[in-house]
């Protein structure tokens, strides 16, 4: 196998048919299609979250309306607490860092307060005297 030295390029001390020069247009490609894999992946998280948030308050409103329309006031509760617990857990994270976005922060800080809000009130501030009431008879301190 002979080995040209052509006189524009530096003689590298190997065959030039192993010399693998990458294009130019590669790497930015390459990192453009990168950038827009974890977009596309931060995007489909924060919308997975968005929607489960969504739906545990859309549930939450429903029994709502079933405890005023008269239904079981403990279960009831119970149940608001469950949904506004799992919404809470949800909106954590990823929905707390997309706050800072102009187009949508204002709402999913909206949905994240609204969340954090039905868990104050069913965990906290209404669950507490029901259990409380609940205990068979007991009246000690």
């Amino acid at each position: 196998m002979k080995t040209t030295i052509r006189p524009n390029r530096p003689y590298l001390g190997r065959c030039e048919a192993h010399v693998s020069e990458s294009p130019p247009w590669r790497w930015p490609w390459a990192l453009a299609v990168v950038v827009a894999a974890s977009a596309l992946g931060v995007a489909g998280r924060l919308g997975s979250r968005v929607l489960i948030v969504k739906s545990n308050l859309e549930a939450s409103r429903a029994t709502l309306v079933e405890l005023c329309s008269g239904g079981d006031v403990t279960q009831g509760l119970r149940t608001l607490a469950g949904r506004a617990d799992s919404a809470g857990a949800a909106s954590c994270d990823p929905l707390r860092a997309a706050e800072g976005l102009p187009w949508a922060g204002d709402n999913l800080r909206a949905v994240r307060l609204a969340a954090e809000s039905l868990l104050l009130m069913t965990s906290n501030l209404a669950l507490p005297p029901l259990d409380a009431l609940s205990h068979d008879g007991d009246t000690r301190c």
